[in-house]
């Protein structure tokens, strides 16, 4: 979340409106206090503001945060311990389900929809992995008729505002959102009349005629994450894209997510082969890999152990299936 509002910031800080640049540069170190990027952005637009003395406090503290990297110690990182099973996991508090982390994305996505409204014909604010899903229905859109995407974990409905921004033509596309309570709730308060969207509570609840499925960044809060792609692989949608999974060369691993504000959060890290031998059973093959260009100290950890960079991937429904 602190890199959402980072980046809206940017987006802000681009077309002119430093005041909501600020204002989104001050949520993400808000989201998250260790956040280098983010101090360092804002307290380099407060200084282009003449604002030397605040600048001065975030720079300073985008020093430190480097400095404390650099010599590996345990405290700051947002990531810690090795564990078999998040039963195992040391949680606190609400985390996903707590009404704070829905806000922020439906305050997040509120403020991005109306920025977007400002956009010329290439929307800037699409970038990174929000380019993968629009890229691909457009690709989809030119069989016809519309595109059916199952967004599982898409929160208020990010992916629906990059794909309306990302596409050539997003008239004909279905969004159905799969996602706790609170953010369903706060989704259709957001989109109350745009039948392009829909939230379920449940994967059961989606239409079965699915054509992508699309999971950003959640797959990794799931205790059964197998069971959960045994169920999605069930639609027998022609793709699959996981953005931002946290997966690699190192064995599975469950470990303590330290940077959510309501409480501290069970999280995978998942072995490569592991996924794509699950994909491969459902009926998928790996068409696409890559990386994300976030960095992640990881430096407290075992080195066998250690990502770095979340991947990208796409499976496509094998031929004959």
């Amino acid at each position: 979340m602190a890199s959402y509002h980072n980046n809206l910031g940017a987006a802000y800080r681009a077309l002119g409106h430093l005041d909501s640049a600020v204002e989104s540069l001050q949520n993400a170190v808000r989201a998250d206090a260790d956040y280098i990027e983010g101090h360092e952005n804002l307290g380099m637009l407060l200084g282009e503001q003449g604002k030397h003395d605040e600048a001065s406090v975030f720079l300073k503290r985008a020093q430190q945060l480097k400095r404390s990297f650099e010599v590996a110690e345990s405290e700051g990182y947002v990531w810690r311990g090795i564990y078999q099973s998040f039963d195992e996991v040391p949680v606190r508090g609400s985390g996903h389900e707590g009404n704070n982390w829905a806000q922020s994305t439906f305050e997040g996505n509120r403020q991005l929809r109306e920025l977007m409204d400002t956009n010329g014909t290439i929307p800037f604010q699409t970038h990174s992995h929000h380019n993968f899903l629009p890229m691909l229905a457009g690709l989809v859109s030119q069989r016809g008729g519309t595109v059916r995407i199952l967004d599982f974990g898409g929160a208020t409905g990010t992916a629906f505002l990059h794909l309306t921004a990302g596409m050539g033509d997003p008239s004909a596309i279905e969004l159905n959102v799969v996602e706790l309570k609170s953010a369903c709730r706060l989704g259709e308060r957001l989109w109350p009349n745009e039948p392009r969207i829909k939230f379920h509570r449940a994967i059961s609840d989606v239409p079965r005629e699915i054509d992508i499925v699309h999971i950003n960044g959640a797959l990794q809060y799931v205790d059964d994450y197998r069971a959960v792609l045994e169920e999605l692989c069930a639609f027998q949608a022609s793709y699959f894209m996981m953005p931002r999974l946290p997966a690699g060369d190192f064995p599975t691993y469950a470990n303590v997510q330290m940077n959510l504000e309501d409480g501290v959060v069970a999280c995978w890290f998942i072995n490569i082969g592991e996924l794509i031998g699950i994909m491969k059973s459902c009926g998928y093959r790996l068409l696409s890999k890559s990386i994300e260009t976030q960095f992640y100290d990881q430096s407290n950890l075992p080195a066998e152990y250690r990502m770095h960079y979340a991947c990208n991937l796409l499976f496509g429904l094998c031929d004959g299936d």
